[in-house]
Parts: C-alpha cells; sequence; structure tokens
C-alpha cells in the first residue's frame, strides 16, 4: 500500500490543473451508484447504445462522518478486454474510504469495440465530471487523484500526458538559481 502514496499524490497534483466543466444537474452521492460519464448526449465515439457503449463511475462514498474531502477515481486493470471490478475497484475503494476518501470506480470503455482513444476520454471525462461536482459532494477539488492498475495505470498515465505542461507553485531551486519547469518529464 505505501507503493500507492507516491503514484496517488503525482496524479493528484498533476491533474489539479484540468479545467472544471461537464456541470449537471444536482446529483446525490449514494452508494453504489452508477453515475453516467455522459447524460442526454451521445457518447462520443459510441458504436452502438448498450451498456458497454456507456461509460460510468460507480460512487463508493466513506462511512458517515469519515469524509475528509479527499476523492480518487479507480481505473481497474483487465487487459482492455474486461475488468477486474473486484479486487482492483471495489476492494481498492474500500480501502480508501477506511481513510475517509470518496472513490469512484471507472467503468471504461474496453476492446475490441472501442481503441485507446475513447478510453482517454473516458479518462478525462471522469476527472472532469468529479472536478466539476466537488463543491456539491463536499469534496477538495484539489485533492480529487486517479489510481490505476494494469491497463487502468495506462489509461491514468495517457490522461497525465494529454494534460499539459502542470507548473509548480513556486521555482524549483537549483544551484542557488530559480528555474521553472514548462514540461513534465
Amino acid at each position: 500500500m505505501k507503493a500507492i502514496f507516491p503514484a496517488l499524490i503525482f496524479v493528484t497534483l498533476a491533474l489539479a490543473s484540468a479545467p472544471a466543466s461537464e456541470a449537471r444537474p444536482s446529483v446525490e452521492l449514494t452508494p453504489y451508484r452508477n453515475l453516467p460519464l455522459w447524460d442526454a448526449t451521445p457518447v462520443p465515439g459510441a458504436k452502438g447504445n448498450g451498456p458497454l457503449d456507456a461509460p460510468f463511475l460507480t460512487v463508493f462514498p466513506p462511512r458517515e462522518g469519515k469524509a475528509n474531502g479527499g476523492a480518487v477515481v479507480i481505473a481497474p486493470g483487465g487487459g482492455n478486454i474486461m475488468l477486474m471490478y473486484g479486487a482492483e475497484g471495489a476492494d481498492i475503494a474500500e480501502v480508501f474510504n477506511d481513510w475517509g476518501v470518496t472513490a469512484f470506480v471507472l467503468t471504461y470503455r474496453l476492446s475490441p469495440a472501442y481503441d485507446n482513444d475513447a478510453r482517454l476520454l473516458d479518462g478525462k471525462r471522469a476527472i472532469r465530471l468529479v472536478r466539476a461536482h466537488a463543491a456539491e459532494w463536499h469534496l477538495d477539488p484539489a485533492r480529487i487523484g486517479y489510481i490505476g492498475f494494469s491497463a487502468g495505470g495506462h489509461l491514468g498515465r495517457s490522461v497525465l500526458a494529454s494534460s499539459g505542461p502542470v507548473l509548480p507553485r513556486r521555482p524549483i531551486r537549483s544551484s542557488g538559481r530559480a528555474r521553472v519547469p514548462t514540461t513534465r518529464r
């Protein structure tokens, strides 16, 4: 579990600059509720209108009185052909709940019907959706992270790589001179 923290912190800081958009009418965060990533519009790039064509987030809120304002989007692995929803989704969400963090398990579009571009849209939209509702759901928009396993981790790297440069709040000092990096490594 200790290895999770550095990755979560890095991705949280990197995604904190993503624009908060995609607002929609009020939605209550009830346990195990599925929140569609797209409402009342066709899902971008959808090849059908079945359940495998409509990505969504499943809500895992912490117990009453335990919430600390943090949130995490969890992307299970499964080789992009299935989702390991138990061990790499719900089980991980429950651990974050024990820490007071609201968890959202992402069900993203899978191969062979969909490619990485569709999954990238799903990952980016999931982060934007949670950020857009942060105030309503009593979440701190600066404490929204992402964790992925295997294919879900690859999706996270893709989301991070496509989010643009992230500048630090203050310059990094090296050899007594201030420098501000313009790109991520």
